[in-house]
């Protein structure tokens, strides 16, 4: 799926639909019962799906270390096979 992009005023493009992360691992503080690997599937098939921007603000993240460990060695790795 080709994304539409917006040209800003800078002259730089950016996709008009993207993902969001401020719920991943919970909202607002960390959730235990949180399905931390249902988030990480959502932002792999976001991937697959030609998203390309992904708002990723380092205070969103509420996962465990090792499931945040987890994601940052694949992501990339998700991004090159789409």
């Amino acid at each position: 799926m080709q994304i539409a992009t917006k040209k800003l005023k800078t002259g730089f493009e950016l996709p008009v639909f993207g993902i969001g992360t401020w719920g991943v691992g919970g909202r607002g503080t960390r959730d235990p019962h949180n399905d931390d690997k249902a988030d990480i599937r959502a932002i792999k098939t976001a991937i697959e799906l030609g998203i390309t921007h992904t708002d990723t603000a380092e205070l969103n993240w509420k996962m465990e270390n090792s499931d945040i460990d987890l994601l940052t060695r694949h992501l990339p790795k998700i991004a090159e096979s789409v």
